[in-house]
């Protein structure tokens, strides 16, 4: 298989696993360890010391959940994102807009053994999009055409 590491057995791609965890789970020794516990420190660390974290594929609700947390930071960040003045697209032109239509599929193999492998991370991720859904409810947080974010998604 492409990318297989022959001296570690491992996969190139699966060099960063726990990358997210353990940012999240901080700096100590222990936070090294890619374990429930440490997950659970994670999940802790971002409800008890960040205002929002933010997800790529909701950069728009992110930043919206942002301005509405932190004005006096972040006002006027949706309409930058949305709008680049200056005929510059500098914040845009760093996401990956690419859709979903647009990506290639894993095969069932694959998908199921990042599934395994990535589990905490699955499990992490799940945890800041519905803490960014919940704050983007609890901030009435509504869309251009008048519908507001409920349950993750306009309604």
């Amino acid at each position: 298989m492409a990318g297989k590491n022959k001296s570690t057995g491992t996969f190139d791609c699966l060099q960063t696993v726990g990358l997210q965890l353990r940012f999240f789970c901080g700096v100590t020794r222990k936070c090294r360890e890619y374990s429930i516990a440490n997950l659970a420190v994670a999940r802790s660390n971002i409800q008890r010391n960040f205002v929002a974290v933010l997800v790529v594929e909701e950069m728009l609700l992110s930043f919206t959940v942002l301005e509405r947390k932190l004005p006096g930071i972040f006002t006027g960040m949706t309409d930058k994102y949305k709008h680049p003045r200056d005929g510059g697209d500098e914040l845009r032109s760093r996401i990956n807009f690419r859709t979903v239509n647009e990506k290639e599929t894993l095969d069932i193999g694959a998908r199921t053994f990042l599934e395994k492998e990535l589990a905490l991370e699955y499990d992490l991720y799940d945890f800041a999009v519905k803490r960014l859904n919940d704050q983007a409810s609890a901030c009435g947080i509504v869309h251009e055409e008048g519908q507001q974010w409920k349950q993750g998604r306009w309604r």
